[in-house]
């Protein structure tokens, strides 16, 4: 199984001899043209056909090697606008592929893939469009500067991926860097690009560095091979660079009555937010189970909340009362070995009793299903079954309910469209696909870590996820990228392995492509009295990253972010728990200005976390 990586930038500044170039914003532009400069389209002539085999002018020096693929053209009449009359090129017939067997001094050989194919002297060749991927490392600039580096790097990543030949992975370049200890403050050694290359497939490393700020920023660059660590462009440019915002109480309360900046924010932290914040603990119960997940609803009619949790093989119903859950209900799975994945609440039949939607894996595919209580029967009844969909239920504030399903692949958990579903008065069906942003590299979302939500003020919804690096990320309506969050959030263990054949979470299958997903958590908008919250689950690893893509969890928590003109901002987060945090929610009382928060919390048993699963849910007052 291979993690397929979006390419990303590795920006690096370094001081030069070069002269300065551009001014103003279009530096980055300048260093653009720069770098593409250096990749100019390849374009030959046939020169001699001997049966499958192409004499080209194409000759060693140029950007040729044997296996590259050449596309094979007729050229016909020139092609004249007929206002103009100038010449706009000529026609083209497509004649079929050739690979380049050999490179001399002053041709090379090519064959064609179709040797029936009439090719004759005269005809073109051409390079097939590639797009080039290049990570960019973190920008480097002085201590104490007033430029803010990681916004710089964002709109480096964003210009690169706006432009047509290239593309940034989804790699975090920078956690890279620590592990093997590479500060980008020079080229990476051949021992390193070659770790690089076996964790994602990149081709270049933009590594910038930044001096100044404003409009007076010097950005130095070098673009080096990603496999060979060679300079393939180098300059100084002139541009300008976003400067650091000094976040005091004074500053945010002013923002709060002026337009939102247009930067991408990568920043949460808040210097008066503090654990715990306004959650005052009640109490913590204990299971003698593994808890999935959990949500909340009036699933009986009676408007009082019923609490839905399931184990790896139960759906457990309570109540929760004194300070206590006490269990009404269970059911059992209807297919032996079934696994429980995930559970949602919400009444979208629009009976007035919500449905629980239970997602359930059995063997290599989902057979997920939907209870409901049934005036006139007793205990639950499954109105549909046999769904071969993960479910999740978006629940937004001033909102109705939004039921998304997505679908495994053949060979892989997830594919990646994401669709709604609505009850057609007999099964759940399929209405439309949910339209997700634009993201070069187009990046796996899946329906675990997503939610839509208006958390600006164009009254439009966000799309908000945890990306597979665990960075939050929030996109306008438009598609902009609005947050990249620093920290990591998510982390949670568990892995998602749907449609896999004897798949080991972190290692290969035996085609070496494709990986099971880990599992992101849910990611979920509140409202408590007038103000609106982002509810983000934070799993901390035990010493880091250590295996690769194995992750460890000592403690957790729950991470509450506030949300004003000036964007996201970190407010409290709970006190650590042990164990990974595999779910939470957040209850109504019988105060509207008051909510419950219960939160999710297991360990295992045995010094090395082999042993038995528990389960402490924690409540608190909000």
């Amino acid at each position: 199984m291979r993690i397929i990586f979006t390419l990303l930038l590795c920006l690096f500044l370094f001081p030069g001899s070069a002269p300065l170039a551009q001014e103003g914003s279009a530096g980055l532009d300048r260093m653009l043209q720069q770098i593409e400069q250096k990749f100019p389209y390849l374009e030959g002539y046939v020169v001699e056909v001997q049966g499958a085999q192409l004499i080209l002018d194409l000759k060693l020096g140029q950007d040729l090697k044997p296996g590259d693929a050449l596309m094979v053209l007729r050229f016909g009449e020139d092609i004249i606008h007929p206002v103009t009359k100038k010449k706009l090129g000529r026609r083209e017939t497509d004649l079929g592929r050739a690979e380049v067997v050999e490179v001399r001094k002053d041709y090379s050989i090519a064959r064609l893939e179709n040797p029936g194919v009439p090719v004759k002297k005269g005809d073109g060749v051409r390079s097939y469009f590639r797009k080039m991927s290049i990570l960019v490392a973190p920008v480097l600039a002085k201590k104490g500067t007033r430029i803010d580096t990681a916004a710089l790097g964002l709109e480096i990543e964003s210009r690169l991926n706006s432009h047509p030949r290239f593309q940034v992975p989804a790699f975090d370049l920078r956690v890279w860097g620590r592990e093997r200890n590479v500060n980008f403050s020079e080229i990476p050694s051949p021992q390193d690009l070659l770790d690089l290359q076996k964790k994602v497939d990149v081709d270049y490393l933009l590594l910038p560095r930044a001096s100044g700020a404003g409009t007076k920023a010097v950005l130095d660059y070098q673009l080096v091979s990603a496999v060979d660590g060679s300079v393939i462009s180098q300059s100084r440019l002139l541009t300008e660079a976003p400067e650091k915002s000094a976040r005091t109480p004074a500053r945010r309360k002013a923002a709060s009555r002026e337009p939102a900046a247009r930067g991408v924010q990568t920043e949460f932290s808040d210097p008066s937010n503090r654990e715990g914040g306004p959650l005052e603990f009640i109490t913590k119960q204990d299971f003698m189970f593994e808890i999935i997940d959990m949500d909340v609803g009036d699933v009986n009619g009676d408007g009082q909340p019923d609490y839905v949790i399931v184990s790896p093989e139960r759906v457990r119903f309570y109540k929760f009362s004194n300070q206590q859950f006490k269990q009404v209900a269970i059911f059992r799975p209807l297919i032996e070995g079934s696994k429980f994945l995930s559970v949602d609440v919400a009444d979208i039949n629009g009976n007035g009793r919500d449905e629980v939607f239970v997602t359930s894996s059995s063997g290599n595919r989902l057979q997920s299903f939907v209870l409901e209580i049934v005036k006139g029967k007793r205990g639950f009844t499954v109105i549909d079954e046999d769904l071969n969909v993960y479910l999740r239920v978006l629940k937004t504030p001033g909102q109705k309910p939004l039921l998304l399903a997505q679908e495994p692949g053949h060979d892989r958990p997830f594919r990646p469209a994401i669709y709604e579903y609505k009850w057609d008065g007999d099964e759940y069906e399929e209405t439309r696909e949910i339209e997700m942003p634009h993201i070069p590299g187009r990046p796996l979302i899946t329906v675990y870590g997503l939610t839509l939500a208006n958390i600006t003020p164009t009254k439009t919804l966000e799309t908000i996820f945890l990306d597979s690096n665990y960075h939050l990320r929030v996109y306008s309506a438009g598609g902009r990228l609005l947050v990249k969050s620093d920290e990591y959030y998510g982390h949670d263990p568990r892995v998602i392995d749907v449609a896999l054949k004897e798949q080991i979470p972190g290692m290969h299958n035996a085609d070496g492509d494709v990986q099971a997903v880990p599992y992101r958590g849910r990611v979920s908008v509140t409202q408590v009295g007038s103000k609106e919250y982002l509810l983000v689950p934070h799993n901390h690893r035990l010493g880091g990253s250590f295996i690769d893509r194995l992750t460890v969890v000592n403690n957790s928590s729950l991470v509450v972010l506030g949300v004003d003109r000036e964007g996201v901002h970190k407010l409290f987060e709970t006190r650590k728990q042990s164990g990974y945090l595999a779910a939470y929610q957040v209850a109504p009382t019988k105060n509207p200005q008051k909510k419950l928060v219960h939160t999710a919390h297991v360990t295992q048993e045995g010094q090395l976390g082999l042993g038995k699963k528990m389960s402490t849910l924690y409540t608190y007052s909000w």
